[in-house]
């Protein structure tokens, strides 16, 4: 299956990645645009090649798949940025309740360690980010037009349009962010 498809077999797929916390807008009979990313963050969570289509050995794996487990298990809300395998997981008392594919800095230059979100800008800024929420200095994480399953920004967060204005809700002031390898 790949973007464009219809039919039962895409809500069975869709029904299992949001089972499994992969964001979605909604399970339905529809490949579209968040299908493919969720199907790329399951791909890049369990090694897979990145194309965002369901495969035979995508559906293989699938089945058998739980819920990514969280690096860091301490009370409250987090979110998680693994550089390696390019995907965020936003986590909440230990436990991963999203995970979402992500593009971060091509030369390697996203900052490695604990911060905090210190700043919000809801919409669009000038370069292009959209609904950012600043963790160190002027790296964020936020929607771009371009998100692919490589690391290829300036060294921003960067994640799909799509899910933008609500990643950017549920992050408050002060919330961890821990970017690792």
């Amino acid at each position: 299956l790949s973007r464009g498809a219809e039919g039962p077999s895409v809500r069975i797929l869709e029904r299992r990645l949001a089972q499994l916390r992969y964001a979605l807008r909604g399970v339905d009979t529809y490949f579209s645009y968040d299908t493919a990313d969720a199907v790329l963050a399951f791909q890049k969570v369990h090694g897979l090649a990145r194309t965002g289509r369901a495969t035979p050995a995508f559906w293989r794996r699938l089945q058998v798949a739980n819920v990514p487990f969280a690096r860091y298990r301490g009370p409250g809300h987090h979110v998680e940025v693994d550089k390696t395998r390019q995907v965020f997981f936003e986590v909440s008392n230990g436990r991963v309740v999203r995970a979402v594919h992500v593009s971060t800095g091509a030369t390697g230059n996203t900052p490695v360690g604990r911060w905090h979100v210190y700043s919000k800008v809801p919409g669009f800024l000038p370069s292009g980010m959209f609904y950012s929420s600043f963790f160190v200095g002027a790296f964020a994480i936020h929607g771009y037009t371009s998100v692919p399953a490589y690391p290829a920004s300036h060294g921003c967060v960067r994640i799909p349009m799509w899910i933008a204005p609500s990643v950017f809700a549920s992050r408050n002031y002060g919330e961890p962010v821990f970017i690792y390898h």
